[in-house]
C-alpha cells in the first residue's frame, strides 16, 4: 500500500494556495492549507505534517516567526520546512535558512523545481527515520541476548529445584519452604527480566519506508491552473 506524504500548506494568497493544493493532492499527496501563521501553528499542534510549505509573507505571524516556533519542538530532520519568497526578498531568504529551513522556492511557483526539492527533503526525513528505526532494531537485538543470558541461570537453578523436589521429596516441611523461597526468588528475577523486555519491545510509530513511493519531479503536470 502506497504512503501519501502529508503536506501543509501556509499561504495567504487565495490562488496560490488553491493552485498548490490542486496540484499536489493530484501528485498523489495528502494536503491542508491554513492562510496564517497562527493557524499554522494550530494545526501543526493537532496533526504534525511530513512536511512544511510555508509562504515568508504572510499577515500576522511572517513565515520567518511560525519556523522561529516551529524550530522550538521539531528538528530539520522531523519537520522539514520549504520557505515560499518573492525574487525580492533575498535577505529573508538568508534569515530562514540561517533559522533552520531546509530550503526555498521563489515566486512564481515552477512545479518541478518545487517537487524536486520536496523530494529531497521527505527523502532525508523518511531516511533519517529509517537510521532511527535501525539502531532501535540493534538496541532490541542486543537487549535480547543479553535477556537470554540473565534468564538462563535462574531457569535452569528453577528447574534442577523442582526436579530435586519431586524426585527426592524432603521429609521436613522447613526444607521444603527453603526450597519453594529460593524458587520464588529466581522466578522473581526472571519476571523482572521479561518485564524490561516489553518496555523495550513496545511498538512506536516509525515512517513505513518500504513502501514509500516517490513521486519523480519529472513527470508532466497533472492539473492545469
Amino acid at each position: 500500500m502506497r504512503y501519501k506524504p502529508r503536506i501543509l500548506i501556509a499561504e495567504d494568497d487565495p490562488s496560490s494556495q488553491d493552485m498548490l493544493t490542486r496540484r499536489l493532492t493530484a501528485r498523489g499527496f495528502r494536503v491542508a492549507a491554513v492562510s496564517d501563521g497562527e493557524a499554522c501553528l494550530r494545526r501543526i499542534g493537532t496533526e504534525v505534517p511530513d512536511l512544511l510549505l510555508m509562504d515568508i509573507q504572510m499577515p500576522g505571524m511572517t513565515g520567518l516567526d511560525v519556523l522561529a516556533r516551529v524550530r522550538e519542538h521539531f528538528a530539520q530532520d522531523a519537520l522539514p520546512v520549504i520557505l515560499v519568497t518573492a525574487l525580492g526578498e533575498s535577505e529573508d531568504v538568508v534569515a530562514g535558512l540561517e533559522a533552520g529551513a531546509n530550503d526555498y522556492v521563489v515566486k512564481p511557483v515552477n512545479l518541478p523545481v518545487l517537487l524536486a526539492r520536496m523530494h529531497v527533503c521527505l527523502k532525508m526525513k523518511f531516511g533519517i527515520g529509517l537510521l532511527m528505526e535501525a539502531e532501535r532494531q540493534r538496541v532490541i537485538v542486543e537487549a535480547l541476548k543479553e535477556a537470554c543470558h540473565q534468564l538462563a541461570q535462574p531457569m535452569t537453578a528453577v528447574t534442577m529445584t523442582l526436579e530435586g523436589l519431586i524426585r527426592h521429596p524432603p521429609i521436613a516441611a522447613g526444607e521444603i519452604q527453603s526450597q519453594l523461597r529460593e524458587v520464588l526468588t529466581w522466578s522473581k528475577e526472571v519476571g523482572e527480566v521479561i518485564h524490561r523486555l516489553q518496555r523495550i519491545g513496545t511498538p512506536r510509530p516509525v515512517p513505513y519506508i518500504e513502501r514509500l513511493e516517490m513521486f519523480d519531479p519529472g513527470e508532466s503536470e497533472d492539473v492545469k491552473t
